[in-house]
């Protein structure tokens, strides 16, 4: 994540809240990959870890955002199967450990990390053989080439399964759900 990212205010999450649909939407495109343990990377002030929650026995919600922190904990206080962490991406997979997650979630939140390729790495490893990583991203052109990288193409919506290159990642399935913002 960029530097300036840890201290992220994060003025639109209190305006996403309301989104219902938009929530649920995503949801029903990921629900075959949520279960088990879970976590969701970029969770900002929980408001989309809520809808995440039922699918999991436990749920880890992990915003590097120390803005965030305070709102993200007390969010999920009464409910002692979900973990908030305010670090980086390799800050929790050192905590978690390898191969210890069964599904995690990124909604908006690639787009805004520098070393994208070392944080999907990082997260390929926390999962369990046969885990997934289900990514919703903006379809902007800066995506295209990655996605040209893990065999997407830009004429899809839902890109499905891509095993990545590299030994590191083959054991996961990756889902990234791409959606096309008019005008850009």
């Amino acid at each position: 994540m960029k530097d300036d990212a840890q201290a992220y205010e994060g003025r639109e999450f209190e305006a996403a809240s309301n989104l219902v649909n938009y929530y649920n939407w995503i949801t029903d495109q990921f629900h075959p990959y949520l279960y088990g343990s879970g976590v969701e990377i970029g969770a900002g002030i929980g408001t989309y870890s809520q809808y995440l929650r039922p699918f999991f026995s436990t749920l880890d919600v992990v915003e590097p955002s120390p803005i965030q922190r305070d709102s993200l904990a007390q969010r999920f206080q009464s409910d002692e199967n979900v973990h908030a962490f305010s670090e980086t991406i390799d800050r929790y997979r050192q905590r978690r450990g390898d191969e210890t997650i069964d599904s995690i979630c990124m909604v908006n939140v690639l787009e805004h990390i520098d070393d994208d390729h070392t944080a999907l790495l990082d997260l390929t490893a926390i999962l369990k053989k046969g885990g997934h990583l289900c990514i919703f991203v903006p379809a902007l052109p800066s995506w295209m080439k990655f996605l040209a990288i893990i065999g997407d193409t830009p004429d899809q919506n839902l890109s499905g399964k891509h095993p990545m290159p590299g030994s590191k990642l083959s054991h996961a399935n990756i889902w990234i759900l791409q959606v096309y913002l008019p005008g850009a």
